[in-house]
Parts: structure tokens; sequence; C-alpha cells
């Protein structure tokens, strides 16, 4: 059992050769590996140029845990300043079927741009990754989003997830070119389109503007009790925009 670590400091502009080399020594020595860890700081953004080639280990016999942890420094300008412990996190599960993110902002401005958290810009390859894989059970903790986050930022595939878990989110309006992006009708619409959820968990989910959608936790299991559970917030939230 290995733990392998990458800490992507200031010093490192170059996590890719560092992904490659580590490759090559694993493959080599046949070493089982069980997780891999990289840490990074805004304005350095080093898992940027980590190509989708890269990415070796989902390659591996046994796909190892995937995590990437992002801080923040008080002054971008100053490298040598300690990091915040505002962290950004995201855990791809050993087989590649759970994600977990926690503190991550999918907020757009009002020109319509993205929030430089969960973009391609800081993950690069990753950020692709994410957006293309098929999870079967997907964790957001802490959250801040635009209303059609989980089809147009997180780009979640509700044909084979199966259990959703979003404790702790905060809704925003957001413009587009041609106006208001959504509604808490349009998050709530997504999750009742996922025909195969099983498992649905709900807690302190916020509208910023109109206040709470589902503020103590919830779960409901199979398809009827989520469809009747989200008809419910559904009613509730209509009468917002009457």
């Amino acid at each position: 059992m290995a733990i392998f670590g990458i800490d992507a400091s200031y010093q490192t502009h170059d996590a890719s050769s560092i992904v490659k080399v580590l490759a090559h020594a694993i493959n080599l020595s046949k070493y089982p590996v069980e997780a891999i860890s990289l840490e990074t700081s805004y304005g350095t953004r080093p898992p940027n140029n980590i190509q989708l080639e890269d990415m070796f280990w989902n390659k591996l016999p046994s796909v190892p845990e995937v995590s990437i942890k992002m801080q923040k420094r008080m002054s971008e300008a100053d490298p040598d300043e300690p990091s915040t412990r505002d962290s950004k996190v995201i855990i791809i599960s050993s087989e590649g079927n759970h994600l977990t993110m926690a503190d991550q902002s999918f907020r757009l401005d009002y020109n319509g741009y993205p929030d430089p958290v969960f973009s391609r810009s800081n993950y690069g390859a990753f950020y692709d990754f994410i957006r293309g894989k098929q999870f079967q059970k997907v964790t957001l903790n802490d959250m801040d989003a635009h209303h059609d986050f989980i089809g147009a930022g997180l780009n979640l595939h509700p044909e084979t997830l199966v259990t959703l878990e979003i404790c702790g989110l905060s809704l925003t309006k957001s413009f587009n070119e041609s106006g208001w992006l959504g509604t808490a009708l349009i998050f709530l619409g997504h999750l009742k389109s996922m025909s195969t959820l099983q498992s649905l968990t709900l807690s302190e989910i916020v509208d910023d503007d109109h206040g709470d959608i589902q503020e103590d936790e919830v779960t409901w299991n199979g398809q009827e009790e989520i469809q009747m559970g989200l008809d419910v917030l559904i009613r509730k939230v209509k009468i917002w925009y009457i």
C-alpha cells in the first residue's frame, strides 16, 4: 500500500512532468497505490498543465483515490506568504465512482463569466475529466452556485447517478447574454429529471434572494419518495415567482 502526494508549491510550475515521472516510477515498480493527493494554491495553478493522458492512475489495475486540495493565499503577489485555511477540495474515490466536492464555486458574474474556482483555468484536465465522468455517487458540501450549475456547471450525468448528497448550497441569481440564467425551479427541475436516483439528501439549501429551499436535512429513498419530496419544494418556491 502506498499514498503519494504532490506538493505543487509556487516553485513547481510543471506539474505535468512531475506526474509523468511518478507514473514511470509506479509502472516500473508495480507498487500498489492507494491514494494520490495534489495540493496547490491559487495563482500558481499547476494542475492546469496536467493533460488527460497524464492521468495514469485511471489505467492502473486498481484505481486509487485522487484528491485535489487548493488553498488561496492572502496575497497572490507574494508566494512566500502563508496560505489561508480556505481550502477547495475535490476527491474522486478509488475506482472512480464517487465524486466529493467541498467549498467550490459555480457562480457567474454579471457578464456570464464563471467564477475562477471550479474552472478549466484552475483545474485544467481535471475540470474536463470531472464534467465528462459518469459518477454513481456525488457529494457536494458548502457550495456557491447559480441555479443551473448541475447542468451548465458540473454537467452531472443523470442516467448513471444513484446517490446525490447536497449539504450546504447557496444559490444566487446570475446573468447570461440573454438575461436571467434561471430560478430555483431550474435547480429542482434538474433533480426531478434524475430518473435513476435512488437516494437524495438535501440540507441547508438556500436561495440568496428568497430564503430557504430546504433547511433541515432530509434523505429520500427511491424514486417515488424523491419525486414526492421535490414536488413539495417546487410548490414552495413557485410562490416566489408569482
